[in-house]
């Protein structure tokens, strides 16, 4: 079982992020998010985010499934029902940084903050979760 940390502990994190992970998610941001992602299908932004994680690393599997991320097979699961960007940015996270669920937690808040900081603002914690308020 694993044990997710606080939020205390998560912002606690120093930065981890950096300039070409930045500009890349802002990149994608631009392509997919900005062009309709409110009207987008769950596929849709599935597909989307599917890209997001081939952008971030080029050896990262997408497949439809509840949010997890096998260290083995580097693949990323992304529920279609429920397509979330800072989700996908965790297990994205887990893909580059490893098992580590602190590390992941940081990064992937980190760089939602960073890149959707409007999205950042409408959301609550919830636990290690951040969640629409």
């Amino acid at each position: 079982m694993t044990t997710y940390p606080t939020k205390e502990e998560i912002l606690k994190v120093p930065t981890m992020t950096n300039e070409i992970i930045e500009h890349t998610i802002k990149t994608w941001k631009k392509m997919c998010y900005e062009k309709q992602w409110k009207n987008k299908t769950k596929r849709e932004k599935f597909n989307s985010l599917n890209l997001l994680a081939e952008m971030c690393g080029e050896s990262i599997t997408v497949e439809e499934g509840t949010y997890s991320y096998n260290i083995k097979t580097r693949t990323i699961k992304i529920e279609v029902e429920n397509p979330s960007i800072i989700s996908t940015l965790h297990e994205i996270g887990h893909a580059l940084l490893g098992p580590n669920e602190l590390y992941a937690c940081a990064w992937s808040t980190q760089y939602f903050k960073l890149c959707f900081p409007k999205e950042y603002e409408k959301l609550k914690w919830e636990g290690h979760m951040l969640r629409k308020k």
